[in-house]
């Protein structure tokens, strides 16, 4: 009896990792910032935040499949990549700024997704080229500003 209950609950296992799940996946035609940032980005950030999702092979199987699933999905929602340019400028401030938080209070990237992608890790030069980013997008602001008043 025990055995039957096994091989059924395997038999389960296995078939719930062949749930459809819907995985796009395109290449980012344009350049995020420069390309310094646009490294950075697709270093820690793409996989999550764009429809440039790498699926490794461990996101095809039950329970990882669902959970790393969810977590791009809640990602692009958030802030897809994918759409920067259609942003208004101001937004485009917006969402720069809520990146430098994330990143400078070690949010983001998850620390469940560093654990596998020691690359996608953050470092101070890192930091630095986002900041004179925000610092340029600013400028392109404020000279908007200028010119409407």
């Amino acid at each position: 009896m025990i055995k039957k209950i096994l091989f059924i609950s395997s038999l389960l296992w296995i078939g719930l990792s062949f749930i459809p799940l819907q995985r796009d996946s395109q290449e980012l035609q344009e350049i995020i910032g420069n390309e310094n940032v646009h490294a950075i980005l697709k270093r820690a950030c793409l996989d999550c935040h764009s429809y440039q999702t790498q699926w490794p092979w461990y996101s095809y199987i039950f329970p990882t499949n669902i959970l790393i699933y969810n977590h791009v999905k809640e990602g692009r929602e958030e802030l897809n990549f994918h759409n920067w340019n259609t942003l208004e400028i101001s937004k485009q401030q917006e969402k720069i700024e809520d990146i430098l938080e994330q990143v400078e209070e070690e949010e983001m990237p998850l620390k469940s997704y560093l654990l596998i992608h020691r690359e996608a890790q953050i470092s101070e030069n890192d930091l630095n080229i986002l900041r004179n980013w925000q610092k340029e997008v600013n400028t392109k602001v404020q000279e908007l500003e200028n010119i409407q008043e």
